[in-house]
């Protein structure tokens, strides 16, 4: 049985019975923002995903909890961007690339797990690409996607710096930030 909740951009009803949040796909058809939707009283929020094999990108649908609210503000602002032109702060910076933000959801996604406070903020640079950084007491801390696949990084925890340059999205870790500052 269907639910009335609604996806506005496809008009489409969802019937909880049938959504697999983790592996649910739709086509490129759905171009939306990747915003949040309700179903049965369950918010999810459409991800962008592209395949490694195909190239191909795909939109897969996950619960968003409601402890995740900053996960839920950096996933919107990811969305926000998505429509963003050249010049988008009246400062000459060209338009966020396309093709970086399932990266920039990965990121966000594997930041979730840290601790609150080590949390940073997305915002794009005048190249248009998403840059990920935190500054507190405890860590500074600047993640740079180049490519759809490919990040730098670097950060001053406890006075020690470290940094990674061109390393495989796939092999980025945020929790080694914390280990760093448990052994400094």
């Amino acid at each position: 049985m269907p639910y009335v909740d609604t996806n506005p951009v496809l008009d489409v009803l969802f019937d909880p019975t049938t959504i697999n949040p983790p592996s649910l796909n739709r086509t490129a058809m759905y171009e939306g923002t990747g915003r949040r939707f309700n179903a049965s009283g369950v918010l999810y929020r459409w991800l962008t995903e592209q395949s490694e094999d195909t190239g191909r990108v795909a939109y897969s649908v996950r619960e968003i909890g409601a402890s995740e609210p900053w996960l839920d503000e950096t996933l919107n602002k990811i969305a926000d961007f998505r429509v963003a032109s050249d010049d988008w702060d009246g400062a000459g910076s060209a338009a966020p690339i396309e093709e970086l933000f399932p990266a920039a959801e990965k990121v966000a996604e594997q930041f979730s797990q840290m601790p609150v406070s080590w949390r940073p903020t997305l915002n794009f640079d005048p190249d248009g690409q998403p840059n990920f950084a935190a500054y507190n007491d405890d860590i500074y801390l600047t993640v740079t996607i180049e490519a759809e696949d490919k990040i730098s990084w670097y950060a001053v925890i406890n006075g020690e710096e470290m940094y990674q340059d061109d390393i495989a999205l796939s092999d980025f870790d945020p929790a080694l930030f914390t280990k760093a500052a448990e052994v400094a």
